[in-house]
């Protein structure tokens, strides 16, 4: 069943609640206000492409239009999934439809935006149709990253190896030197005592004690 441009307007104002109804109310009397030098006066009628300038206007200004359209021009893949750049790129292509019009020229806006590693495996996929170039993209997308995680995952396994051994070997030498130190200390350790009990003895025969009370008692003194 058609629809006139006059009963989309209607459709499409019926949804309104709020400040969108408010501000419809106040757009449809003046959108619809006779023209000034017409008699007798004759109401405008609002058509689809004034409602939508109208809109526009208030919900979506045109230098905004602009920026969207600078970035769906602009849009590369980068480091988001093939499902990410899918959803924003249809989102930001409502700002450019000229440029997606047909799903030729969707395809191939798309494919141009697509990360370097998804796009040269994609070249061999001719579809026209725009769903079933985004199902083969998302694919092979899957394929890359998968392929790339294996990578990180093999060379995270090579530096913890290298790391283990690194470690064994450096524990394995200051373990050594710690046995080493720990057993010249205890020769230098005998060698003192044994020149302490030298001197002993050798203090003891000057004072002409057998024992330490002599010492002592000197010390005292």
């Amino acid at each position: 069943m058609g629809v006139t441009n006059e009963q989309k307007v209607t459709l499409a104002t019926s949804t309104f609640k709020g400040q969108a109804l408010i501000w419809w109310e106040a757009s449809q009397r003046l959108l619809s206000s006779p023209l000034p030098d017409v008699q007798p006066p004759v109401p405008q009628v609002i058509t689809w492409a004034r409602f939508v300038k109208a809109f526009n206007d208030k919900y979506c200004p045109e230098m905004y239009r602009f920026a969207q359209e600078a970035e769906f021009i602009n849009l590369k893949q980068g480091s988001m999934s093939v499902a990410e750049y899918d959803a924003k790129f249809n989102a930001l292509s409502a700002y450019a439809t000229d440029m997606v019009d047909t799903e030729e020229k969707k395809g191939r806006r798309f494919r141009k935006g697509l990360e370097d590693n998804v796009r040269t495996r994609i070249t061999a996929y001719k579809e026209k149709d725009y769903a079933d170039l985004v199902v083969m993209a998302n694919k092979i997308g899957k394929d890359v990253e998968e392929m790339f995680e294996k990578r990180e995952q093999t060379k995270r396994s090579k530096i913890a190896a290298s790391q283990v051994r690194q470690a064994s070997k450096s524990g394995g030498d200051y373990k050594g030197g710690c046995k080493f130190q720990h057993l010249k200390g205890q020769s230098d350790f005998k060698q003192q005592s044994g020149q302490g009990r030298e001197v002993s003895k050798q203090s003891v025969n000057r004072e002409g004690g057998s024992s330490g009370r002599g010492a002592f008692f000197q010390q005292g003194n």
